[in-house]
């Protein structure tokens, strides 16, 4: 289970299988938006509904801040929460799990 001060960035398995062995991984959009989007177990369930309603599944990325080079920011979204951004690429090393997520029959399947 998740605690609720986990640092998770949601992606899908293409985009993160898209870094490679590279030792970098940007997400889709990161060029256009110059931060990677995160968020804590507390703001899952929103970030899925809003952003990941039309995906099956997804990827958890489960991040530790310390192993992580680039700045992370807490930014206010429009919907009032602040939520943190990492401005450059995360390191193969900060993630300490990768969780898949399905969606079964509309609702996503939660650690």
């Amino acid at each position: 289970m998740l605690s609720q001060d986990a640092l998770i960035h949601v992606t899908t398995q293409e985009a993160w299988d898209s870094a490679g062995g590279s030792g970098r991984y940007f997400p889709p959009g990161f060029d256009a938006e110059g931060f990677i989007h995160c968020c804590h177990r507390s703001q899952l369930e929103r970030v899925l509904s809003d952003h990941f309603a039309a995906q099956v599944e997804v990827l958890l990325l489960v991040l530790e801040p310390s192993q992580i080079t680039a700045d992370i920011r807490y930014e206010r979204a429009a919907n009032g929460d602040d939520y943190p951004h990492i401005y450059g690429p995360i390191q193969p090393q900060a993630v300490t799990q990768s969780i898949s997520a399905p969606k079964v029959d509309g609702e996503w399947q939660l650690p």
